[in-house]
């Protein structure tokens, strides 16, 4: 049985069609936790890794409930496991479904999400996967993040401090930033992920909310996973609650 051990849970990390892996942990750890979120939506949870990193991380501040959807069965269950090992059960639930489904059948009820979050499949250039499951876990076919965003922008809360956090290859950035800002939505904070410092980023947090917010005010950071053989004291800061390294 795999199990990838955190410092306050743990995550079974065997039938899910996507693992454990780094860009979940960045998001889960970087992206904006805010004391009056209570109800927080994780689209595409996998093994529901991200999801139990924002209840880690919003325990103690409010009550807080935190749905995930995801698409393939295996997945689903097993972040369901995860979710009820966890010390936050009561607070998170699952639904296996397309994100499509999830919205046209209602299952969100009238229910309007505080924050909004995903990790979501970019891997649009590249040959499909062999395996079925991995491809419509990696692959864009069936959920984009515009969809994500055509989605966000309809099912977050009217709330200025209302957000979507997305975790995408940095060469995506202008073209995130555009269609958010076409459906209402506009970029107020983006990390750049770099393997080292000397390189360009990889991988990019974006966020964004109802609040209009212009280049002038729009807030960057970046962040360097490894300086030579070694983690960086800033990546080592960022992941300190979390994971036993």
């Amino acid at each position: 049985m795999s199990i990838f051990r955190f410092q306050q849970f743990q995550v079974k990390n065997e039938r899910s069609a996507m693992k454990v892996n780094t860009d979940g942990v960045l998001l889960g750890a970087l992206m904006t936790i805010l004391p009056e979120d209570s109800l927080f939506l994780d689209i595409g949870t996998g093994t529901g890794t991200i999801a139990l990193m924002a209840a880690q991380r919003h325990s103690g501040l409010a009550p807080f409930s935190i749905e995930a959807v995801e698409i393939d069965q295996a997945s689903a269950e097993e972040a369901a496991e995860n979710f009820k090992n966890s010390p936050w059960a009561p607070s998170l639930a699952v639904f296996h479904s397309s994100l499509q489904d999830f919205s046209t059948l209602n299952l969100t009820g009238e229910k309007l999400y505080d924050h909004i979050f995903s990790n979501p499949p970019f891997f649009e250039e590249e040959l499909h996967s062999p395996d079925a499951r991995k491809a419509s876990a990696r692959h864009s076919d069936s959920l984009s993040y515009r969809y994500i965003i055509d989605f966000a922008s309809e099912h977050l809360s009217p709330s200025e401090t209302a957000h979507l956090s997305l975790i995408l290859p940095a060469e995506r950035e202008l073209d995130c930033a555009r269609y958010a800002r076409e459906r209402g939505l506009y970029p107020f904070k983006i990390i750049y992920i770099k393997s080292v410092s000397r390189k360009p980023a990889y991988r990019i947090i974006i966020e964004m909310s109802r609040r209009k917010c212009y280049e002038s005010t729009l807030l960057r950071d970046s962040l360097s996973i490894r300086s030579g053989n070694s983690y960086t004291p800033e990546y080592l800061q960022t992941v300190k609650d979390f994971l036993l390294i």
